[in-house]
């Protein structure tokens, strides 16, 4: 049973290492779509409206502050990540956390690495 999911850092991002986030079945992930007000598309991806994209934001940030098991990110000016709030603190990190948020309610695929 897959109970976590891990997010590996690719190198465009300027960091290494990986996020471990806890899964959510399928009932928190509808309850996490309704809470933050998105809607998917057919092929299951977020549509978020320019308006609503910073109360989501937020709503994201703190769905993830439940559910990050562990972080260890090394950006590549050997500065180190260990929790959300210091990514959050970072440039780099406001294009982390939304790539974090839509795995954690997308979920992962069973037939890709």
């Amino acid at each position: 049973m897959i109970k976590q999911i891990t997010w590996t850092a690719k190198e465009e991002t300027g960091f290494k290492g990986e996020v471990v986030l806890n899964a959510l079945n399928y009932v928190d992930k509808m309850k996490a779509l309704k809470e933050l007000n998105l809607k998917t598309n057919a092929s299951g991806e977020v549509e978020l409206s320019v308006g609503d994209q910073m109360d989501s934001a937020v709503k994201i940030y703190e769905l993830l502050s439940r559910n990050i098991v562990s972080m260890s990110l090394e950006h590549s000016s050997g500065e180190i990540i260990k929790d959300l709030d210091s990514l959050g603190m970072v440039a780099e990190g406001s294009s982390i956390i939304p790539e974090l948020g839509g795995l954690l309610i997308k979920g992962i695929s069973l037939g890709k690495n």
